[in-house]
């Protein structure tokens, strides 16, 4: 097997395609909570410096090339890996039309890459036809049918790129219907999933989802992480009037999150994530517990500098 690093290029790709993330209401928080809580989240910001920004522009955001994985030997590995890094260098010099036609041929020799599959009909659909990029993603379905992310491209392409009709519309929810029935243990599933039906002013559907997730038994925690924030989408936090119902019904999952990472070494980064989330959700003495115990082990400076203050600044009675 071989696989060629992509290099980066200038059009936009994702590994597929997504709706966008919804923004943090920072100012609701901080007008809602208070001053003691704005302090919180000034704190837990500068604990997060150096994330790295999402790119939330529908113009040209910089991105990478899927890599190429191949199985294939001889004759037939040679020329896959010559149209890709012919593909790689029209992409680059901004002759996507003749990089679609390498594309195409790369992909017969590597149709179980979900990602190269759907930037490719990411090409097709802004430089061929709306028929050929459905083609390549269903046909991406078909012989990938032990992967999510096939599943996925699909119904978001179908979301997002087709017009408004019905028929896709119900051809997305068939999609990620099967998905989560055949993948109900990946978290990137709910988290389609969810967003599609929110997109759909679907909540009340959106909400059913999150129930079947919470009844998983996945011993993940990075997988209870990812749908405690598809539960902050579902259940806003920076909405004043149910801002308290809304974190009960979002605490679960963080709740998992901690249960699933235990008191190990490698939980450590884990359980300072779910402190976080407590601290900006102003629920301190939660918080304070995680941190107490995180900072009497060696070498987690983060927990005792998020302890330290929270006692200097007396979020927290002792």
């Amino acid at each position: 097997m071989i696989c060629l690093r992509s290099a980066n290029r200038i059009f936009r790709v994702a590994g597929g395609f997504y709706s966008r993330s919804m923004k943090t209401c920072w100012e609701n928080a901080s007008r809602s909570w208070g001053r003691a809580l704005t302090v919180a989240l000034c704190l837990a910001g500068s604990l997060c410096q150096g994330a790295p920004e999402a790119d939330l522009s529908l113009g040209k955001p910089q991105g990478s090339v899927p890599d190429l994985i191949l199985s294939e030997d001889g004759e037939s590995r040679s020329k896959a890996m010559a149209h890709y890094a012919m593909a790689l260098q029209l992409e680059t010099a901004g002759k996507i039309r003749e990089a679609l036609v390498h594309y195409r041929e790369v992909i017969k020799s590597d149709p179980r890459n979900a990602d190269l599959v759907a930037h490719t009909a990411e090409l097709a659909m802004s430089y061929g036809s709306e028929n050929e990029a459905l083609s390549l993603l269903k046909e991406g379905v078909e012989k990938n049918p032990d992967s999510a992310k096939p599943y996925l491209n699909l119904a978001n392409f179908l979301t997002t790129y087709a017009e408004v009709d019905p028929q896709k519309t119900a051809e997305a929810a068939k999609v990620v219907a099967e998905a989560l029935t055949k993948f109900p243990q990946d978290a990137e599933v709910y988290q389609t999933t969810v967003m599609l039906n929110l997109v759909g002013n679907s909540r009340d559907k959106a909400v059913e989802v999150m129930k079947k997730a919470l009844a998983q038994s996945v011993a993940d925690p990075e997988f209870w992480l990812a749908l405690g924030r598809v539960a902050q989408e579902v259940w806003p936090l920076g909405q004043s009037e149910s801002q308290i119902e809304n974190r009960d019904r979002v605490n679960p999952y963080f709740e998992r999150a901690q249960q699933a990472a235990g008191s190990g070494a490698s939980s450590d980064a884990i359980n300072l994530q779910v402190a976080q989330f407590y601290l900006l959700t102003n629920q301190l003495p939660a918080a304070k517990k995680i941190c107490a115990s995180l900072g009497a082990k060696p070498g987690n400076p983060q927990a005792r500098k998020m302890l330290y203050r929270l006692h200097e600044l007396s979020l927290i009675h002792i």
